[in-house]
């Protein structure tokens, strides 16, 4: 499944980045990124249900483990933070 929408979505992030750096008006230009923008959504979206069927297939199991979020947001600072 994840094929069949995968590849005409590349088609379309294409075209439309194609389009929205051709010699386009202000609101045909907005029109293209807005296209694009729905197709880099749809394409996040489909890689999340992509990898949840998978999860969901291998058995994999979560658990409600304890956490602190002030460490993980501190953590994930450091990983994205200025170096």
């Amino acid at each position: 499944m994840a094929h069949d929408i995968r590849t005409p979505l590349t088609g379309i992030l294409a075209l439309a980045e194609l389009l929205a750096t051709s010699d386009l008006g202000q609101r045909e230009r907005e029109w293209a990124n807005a296209i694009k923008n729905g197709a880099d959504h749809l394409a996040a979206l489909t890689a999340l249900i992509v990898d949840a069927a998978k999860a969901d297939a291998s058995g994999l199991v979560l658990h409600n483990d304890p956490f602190s979020p002030r460490a993980l947001a501190q953590v994930a600072g450091q990983v994205i933070g200025p170096h």
